[in-house]
């Protein structure tokens, strides 16, 4: 996200004013009645690292899946905020962490399954696939939790299509 603000060319209407809150810069005079300022649990400026996004905000998920938790890192926010950039170096993070892990506990047997998606519009595409075909989302209200609910090829990190890596 850093790099997205220095070059910009027109007024960014966000602002964070601390670690927690951002303010949005009205500019639209029927606007007015909206809320001028946004709290969340963490909010990072533009000027941050993707090294201090992911070790403030997603190191110690990622990891908890060495505890044998499942995890899941999430991203939302408007068109071309800088999600996928973000997210790209966190799962980079995250991989290196989890790898330094498990090379210093060859004691123990790891599986490890790894999917990144993106959701756009209803639409589910596989970020793992060099192939760009949607996954079709299955609603089916008979189904149990904990079956497939994709259709399609999703990639695993593992040596086989879809398939678990096992150390």
């Amino acid at each position: 996200m850093r790099e997205n603000c220095r070059g910009m060319r027109f007024q960014i209407p966000w602002e964070c004013i601390n670690n927690t809150t951002i303010i949005f810069k009205n500019s639209l005079q029927e606007r007015t009645l909206l809320p001028a300022a946004y709290t969340f649990d963490r909010v990072f400026g533009c000027d941050r690292h993707t090294k201090q996004v992911y070790k403030e905000a997603a190191k110690k998920v990622a990891l908890s899946v060495l505890s044998g938790i499942n995890s899941s890192i999430f991203a939302y926010g408007q068109t071309s905020s800088g999600k996928i950039y973000t997210m790209s170096g966190v799962t980079e993070c995250a991989v290196v962490d989890i790898y330094d892990y498990i090379d210093n506990h060859c004691e123990r047997e790891f599986v490890l399954k790894f999917s990144a998606m993106e959701i756009y519009n209803e639409s589910v595409i596989d970020l793992l696939s060099t192939d760009s075909t949607q996954l079709r989302l299955l609603d089916d209200l008979e189904r149990d939790y904990g079956r497939e609910i994709f259709k399609g090829d999703f990639k695993g990190l593992g040596p086989s299509k879809g398939a678990p890596r096992r150390l």
